[in-house]
């Protein structure tokens, strides 16, 4: 009878789990530890999982703590309590329990790959890629372990690095938004811009909705002499989240470039209206003011002064090292009180 009874649990359980019935599976393997306590390593692990899905942590620690007891040699038991370790955000847990998995099943790739993202999560990037790389020589088929591997990389400003491991995971098929971003990312750094705009492309396609990729890709562009296709990309940007104060401070750059004075005028207010703290918007609009008047060749005072002030004020709260360049302020300056003097 017990037999039975323990048999319709465990499948009963089994097909909770893949309909995803977490809490029905927890409850049949419940039973089923109470029939047969001496399969308890299996049900416990078994059960740990489905109270992961559930979001309790604690619970599935205990199980598979439990399973550990039980049978010590028990790799998955040590791999999953690692999970719900790291998930947990105890990832010292996690590497001491996935370095146990290691030890009982030393081809277990998925272990060292997790075992990297802890290591990863603690800042130890040189860690994290040897188990990435260890990760990768078990398995050459692990497509995220190479972009999480490329990751690494880019945290270790290895652009080169990173571009290789991102190309290796789209190459094998991998569409995500995130990785053409990163290797988007990685290629600008190395100055292929036009590779950068290929992958920011590649991820407005996948989502129109990042603003990040919009605003690679018009960097991307403006370096390239592209100034219109920037500020459009910018604007884009711009519609999407307008409370960046940086979207508006690069898109009046550009437009700077474009001679559009007016229009980089206006980006400059609204990023200081969002930023007042932002001394680069500040000159920026200084010196776009003073240089409207000199190209209508009028002598406007208020917005002379108004330029003199910010340039002035700009100049007071930026910091000392190179940037805003002081020699070409001053000249600024000096450039609006002599037409003042003068009108």
């Amino acid at each position: 009878m017990k037999i039975t009874e323990l048999k319709t649990c465990v499948e009963r359980a089994n097909a909770r789990m893949q309909q995803g019935d977490w809490q029905g599976a927890v409850d049949d393997y419940t039973k089923a530890i109470e029939i047969d306590p001496s399969r308890a390593d299996a049900y416990y692990v078994n059960r740990g999982m489905a109270r992961s899905r559930l979001g309790d942590l604690d619970g599935a620690i205990e199980d598979y703590t439990q399973a550990i007891a039980l049978k010590p040699d028990l790799s998955l038991a040590y791999y999953n309590r690692g999970a719900a370790h790291q998930r947990a955000g105890d990832r010292a847990a996690a590497i001491d329990d996935y370095t146990k998995a290691i030890e009982i099943s030393p081809r277990h790739a998925s272990a060292y790959h997790n075992r990297g993202l802890a290591h990863a999560e603690r800042g130890e990037m040189d860690h994290a890629i040897a188990d990435y790389t260890t990760a990768i020589e078990l398995n050459p088929l692990g497509d995220r372990f190479y972009v999480h591997r490329g990751n690494a990389h880019a945290a270790r400003n290895r652009p080169q690095e990173a571009a290789d491991d991102y190309s290796a995971a789209i190459e094998m098929g991998v569409r995500d938004e995130k990785v053409f971003l990163a290797r988007g990312n990685a290629r600008a750094s190395l100055g292929d811009r036009a590779g950068a705009m290929y992958d920011y492309s590649d991820a407005l396609a996948l989502n129109p909705n990042n603003i990040e990729a919009w605003t690679g890709r018009a960097s991307a562009r403006s370096l390239d002499g592209d100034a219109e296709g920037a500020v459009d990309d910018f604007t884009q940007a711009i519609e999407l989240d307008s409370t960046q104060w940086k979207l508006w401070f690069y898109r009046g750059n550009v437009r700077a470039t474009l001679k559009d004075l007016p229009a980089a005028v206006h980006d400059f207010t609204q990023a200081l209206e969002l930023n007042p703290n932002a001394y680069d918007a500040q000159l920026n609009r200084g010196v776009m003011q003073a240089a409207m008047c000199i190209q209508e060749g009028t002598t406007n005072r208020a917005t002379l002064e108004a330029a003199a002030t910010d340039i002035e004020e700009a100049m007071a709260r930026a910091p000392d090292y190179g940037w805003p360049p002081r020699d070409e302020a001053l000249a600024w300056l000096q450039r609006i009180r002599a037409t003042l003097d003068r009108a």
